[in-house]
């Protein structure tokens, strides 16, 4: 299946979209897991980044949306191989560039009280937060595309 992938993105790149939509018409994107004793240095992670890449070289870029967010969990996870890494930050990256178009515009909360809004043209935005036991956070998109968030916490032992 990989293999298909992988083609119609070569096709695509090559200016043949329609040559690489029919090779991947009605296959499916879900990826299973790998055998534990599988001779690769693949991943689902890295093949879902594949696959990615090439929905967005295909302009379908609500599917490559959907794989995004679990791309990008994997990549912020504790391990991640470096061809999980280098095809994950690929796509990730071309998905940024694509999304780029838009300004990010967020309104947010923290513990019920009004934050200072965000507005970039940056596809990625960080804020750093005082940590606290309690943390409420509500964020209101006032942009036209989708944001997503994600609540990192760091402690350190005493």
């Amino acid at each position: 299946m990989q293999s298909k992938w992988r083609l119609a993105a070569s096709y695509a790149i090559m200016g043949k979209k329609d040559v690489a939509n029919e090779l991947v018409f009605n296959i499916d994107d879900n990826v299973e897991e790998y055998n534990f004793n599988n001779d690769t240095y693949g991943s689902p992670a890295r093949d879902q980044a594949m696959i990615m890449e090439t929905y967005l070289l295909l302009d379908k870029t609500e599917k490559a949306l959907e794989l995004a967010q679990n791309v990008a969990k994997e990549l912020s996870s504790d391990y991640i191989s470096t061809q999980t890494a280098a095809y994950g930050l690929i796509a990730m990256s071309q998905l940024a560039e694509k999304m780029g178009k838009t300004n990010i515009e967020v309104d947010w909360k923290l513990n019920g009280k009004a934050m200072k809004a965000v507005s970039t043209p940056q596809p990625l935005h960080q804020i750093d937060i005082t940590p606290n036991k309690n943390i409420g956070i509500s964020i209101n998109n006032k942009g036209k595309g989708k944001i997503y968030a994600q609540l990192t916490g760091r402690t350190q032992p005493i």
